[in-house]
Parts: structure tokens; sequence; C-alpha cells
């Protein structure tokens, strides 16, 4: 079964790199049989999803017309006048020919099938730039079937979920993306309003230093971002200092303030953190944080304590 698979893929690509040849004048310059799909690079800097469909059908066209394929022992004179599409620089004499009738001629050494009917059909799966080329993916045979059986499969399930049909997907696909979208601005217009009325209890805690009010808050299970969207929101407000610890699932620590608080949050940051491990971060003046591995929440509540009373100290 392996060999026949092999025979399959190497004879399904002699065609196709012939109909490349062919219809866009472009030369195979390496071919590589993988476990699952094989390729060819091609020297064309850019080909059409049309244009790989043309080369595609022109190969099962000869899949399909069932021609034989012969192997011929040429000597090196003959090579040269009889056409070869790749003809490797060998000292050998005879060189072997694998000859697939009336349409494409090459040096190779591998095993092929014996009429181009025994390949079945060759399905290309992408094409994509590579080293200043193009590098084709394509299964043969029964990896075509696999991959038609495979595909087909994932397609009536969606078309099951979606309760419509396989030539409707992409419909259903575009509908379910627009609504997706039209959610998440809903959700970020429900996350504002919640920061915005969440921000007011930790307005009303603060600690009042002359002018300045110092916002210190430990949490546990938050979303940092969340996190980092409230602490801006807060300093968005004159003369504010926030410092948010977050514990656990992720030690996380986030210092701002207001353009006319004092204070530099980043060299604030870094000395209330030297005690943790493998906490990583930085920052500005203005903002900082910093993130590690998870901590204990009464050494969080130190950290922001000694931050506040930094701070204190500062505006003393």
């Amino acid at each position: 079964n392996r060999r026949f698979d092999h025979m399959q893929q190497h004879t399904g690509q002699h065609i196709l790199s012939r109909g490349f040849l062919e219809l866009f004048d472009a030369d195979t310059l390496s071919f590589h049989l993988g476990d699952h799909e094989a390729t060819i690079d091609i020297d064309i800097t850019n080909i059409e999803g049309q244009e790989v469909l043309k080369v595609e059908n022109l190969t099962n066209q000869i899949i399909w017309e069932n021609r034989p394929v012969n192997v011929q022992f040429l000597n090196k004179d003959e090579v040269e006048v009889q056409g070869i599409r790749s003809v490797p620089d060998l000292e050998q004499d005879p060189i072997r020919i694998i000859d697939i009738d009336r349409f494409d001629k090459t040096a190779c050494g591998g095993t092929h099938v014996s009429d181009t009917g025994e390949i079945g059909q060759v399905k290309i799966l992408k094409s994509q730039s590579f080293r200043g080329g193009m590098r084709i993916s394509f299964v043969c045979g029964g990896r075509a079937l696999r991959d038609y059986q495979f595909k087909a499969g994932v397609i009536n399930r969606l078309a099951s979920d979606f309760t419509t049909s396989p030539s409707k997907i992409n419909e259903s696909v575009e509908k379910l993306r627009e609504e997706n979208k039209n959610r998440l601005r809903e959700i970020k217009e429900f996350r504002k309003r919640f920061i915005e009325l969440e921000a007011v209890k930790y307005v009303d805690s603060a600690v009042i230093v002359g002018d300045v009010k110092i916002i210190n808050h430990r949490f546990s299970q938050r979303d940092p971002n969340e996190l980092r969207q409230l602490a801006n929101h807060l300093s968005q407000d004159s003369s504010t200092i926030v410092l948010f610890g977050l514990n656990e699932p992720k030690l996380h620590f986030i210092f701002c303030r207001s353009n006319d608080a004092p204070g530099e949050m980043n060299a604030l940051l870094n000395l209330v953190t030297k005690g943790f491990d493998s906490t990583k971060g930085g920052g500005s003046e203005k903002f900082a944080q910093a993130s590690g591995p998870p901590a204990y929440f009464s050494r969080v509540n130190r950290a922001l304590k000694e931050a506040q009373q930094l701070l204190i100290e500062l505006l003393n």
C-alpha cells in the first residue's frame, strides 16, 4: 500500500510539473513527498487561484485519459534531442527516462504507475510564495480521496450545525462573523459602562493625602486587561494615583497616575516587586506594570501597602 501510494504521488507530480510548464512556462525546482501531502517548488513569482485550477484540470484530464507510462533508457545524445523536461547532471549513461505518452518525458529513478489512470486524481491543496517562487501542495490517488472524505465530513457537520445546505455554508459563516462583531462591540460597550460604575467605589475608598487620591486595591481571579482599563479610567481624574495588585491566577501589578500627580510609577514598582520571584515588567513614570507566577494575597497586600507608604512619605 505504501509503495503504491508513493507511485501515485510520484507519477502525479510528473504530470503536474508538466502542466505548470505547458501553461505558464514554470519549471519545477524541487519535489518533496511528505507523509500526508507532497509539494513542488516552481520558478514563478505569483500564480492566481484560477490559474492553479487550469493546471489541476489539465493534470486530471491526462490522468483520466489513462495514458501509458513507460520506462526508457536513453544515452546522453538521445536525451538532448528528445526534449526531456528534467535531466540531472549525471555521469551515468544510459539515463532512465519516464515517458508519459505524448505528454511528458523526464529523467527519474523512482517508482511509477503503469498507466496514468492508476493515479485516480490530483488535488492541489494550496499555493503560496516560497523563496522567490511558489510552493504547490497537492495530493494524489488515495490521499486525494481521504482528503475529500475528511473535508466532506467537516462540511456536512457544519451544514448540520447551521441547519443549511453545504452550498450555503459560506453565507452562514459570514452571517455568524457579522453577528460576532456586533456582540464584541456590545461587550466592549458593556465593559466600559461596568468599569465606570465599578470605579466609583474605589474613588470613595481612596486614601487622601493633601490634594492627591491614592487608590490601593488587591484583586483575585480578574482579567489583567480589565484591571488595566479600570486603572486607566481612574487615573483620568486629576491628582490620582492607582496601585492595583492581582495575586491569582497570575501575579500582576499595575501602578499608574494622572498627569498632575507626583511619583515615578516605574521606580516605585521596581522597589516593591524585588521580593517576588520571576517577576518581569516595566513602564514609564506615569504607567508601569509587572507580572509573574501566582503569589499569596498577603504578600501582594504587603507590597501594595509598602508602595502606598512610600507615596505618603513623598507627598508629606
